[in-house]
């Protein structure tokens, strides 16, 4: 079984320390699906996903069930999961998904993955540009309940706004803890203390590129 992430974690990461904190809600994934994948990390979870403006539910479907199969028959994951139950509603439809999926195949058919320019942050991550030191410094910061702001790294996208930025990192520091905590057999809970501990930063850090 792997760790458990309590959903203080979540928040931690994703708004910051509490005193202070403020979040606005611009992703398209709510909170408590992030909590619920965050409790039961080798779980499929119950979606209900709502496409863009005018796009039919069925085309979606048909797009997002060939994405699902391919990303599986990719890493080989079909004899481990169940099917994953996608299916067209009126106006929306419904899928059984695995975190993994949800970060690598629902996000980025989101005009949200445009907007925040987060295939140039997975650019730079695969590319080096997003360094190691880049990320030990807003990670970091982020773990530690400080702001990231004042730690940004000197050359990194310099096109994009600060405040960008740092959601986009709040967003990949969380996808970072679910990759390494995958990998964590011992079903511990994770709180907000733990993201302090230097094993788990460097895990985080480690898990960081190949999580998108």
């Amino acid at each position: 079984m792997s760790a458990k992430i309590h959903r203080d974690a979540v928040e931690h990461i994703l708004m910051g320390p509490e005193v202070g904190r403020r979040f606005t809600q611009d992703s398209p994934v709510l909170p408590d699906v992030w909590f619920a994948y965050a409790g039961a990390l080798d779980k499929a979870h119950d979606l209900l996903i709502t496409p863009f403006k005018d796009r039919p539910a069925a085309e979606v479907a048909a797009q997002l069930r060939r994405a699902v199969y391919a990303h599986r028959d990719a890493g080989g994951l079909h004899d481990d999961r169940a099917g994953p139950e996608i299916a067209a509603l009126q106006g929306v439809l419904v899928a059984r998904l695995h975190v993994d999926e949800v970060i690598r195949i629902v996000l980025p058919m989101t005009a949200w993955w445009a907007k925040h320019r987060m295939p140039d942050m997975a650019g730079e991550l695969r590319d080096g540009a997003l360094t190691a030191a880049a990320r030990r410094a807003l990670c970091g910061a982020i773990l530690d309940g400080k702001d990231p702001a004042p730690h940004r790294p000197q050359g990194l996208a310099e096109d994009m706004r600060t405040s960008t930025l740092v959601h986009n990192m709040r967003f990949l520091t969380l996808f970072g803890l679910f990759a390494w905590a995958q990998g964590q057999r011992d079903g511990k809970d994770i709180t907000p203390p733990d993201l302090g501990k230097r094993n788990t930063r460097n895990g985080i850090l480690a898990a960081l590129p190949g999580a998108l």
